[in-house]
């Protein structure tokens, strides 16, 4: 690999140089899932926001707790628990 092709990490530090291809994948892989997200949520940000209105919440207006979960493809979802008080 040439030297200006090489990530910058690798010619900060030369004893990278045995592994520049691994590190070069691991650079790709993450600008690939990076762009995936993107396309499907809009941005990284809104991704990583999905907990605020995933999983387990409490909703002030409505005062009441609501699970919700992303399962694509999901034929069933179960919540076990004791919530009810009926022991």
């Amino acid at each position: 690999m040439t030297e200006n092709l090489k990530p910058q990490l690798v010619i900060d530090d030369p004893w990278l140089d045995p592994y520049v291809d691994d590190i070069q994948n691991r650079i790709d892989r993450y600008q690939e899932t990076v762009a995936a997200l993107e396309k499907d949520n809009g941005s990284l940000l809104t991704f990583a926001s999905a907990y605020t209105y995933l999983g387990l919440n409490y909703d002030k207006q409505q005062l009441g707790w609501w699970y919700r979960e992303w399962a694509p493809g999901a034929q069933g979802l179960f919540l076990m628990g004791d919530f009810n008080g009926w022991d």
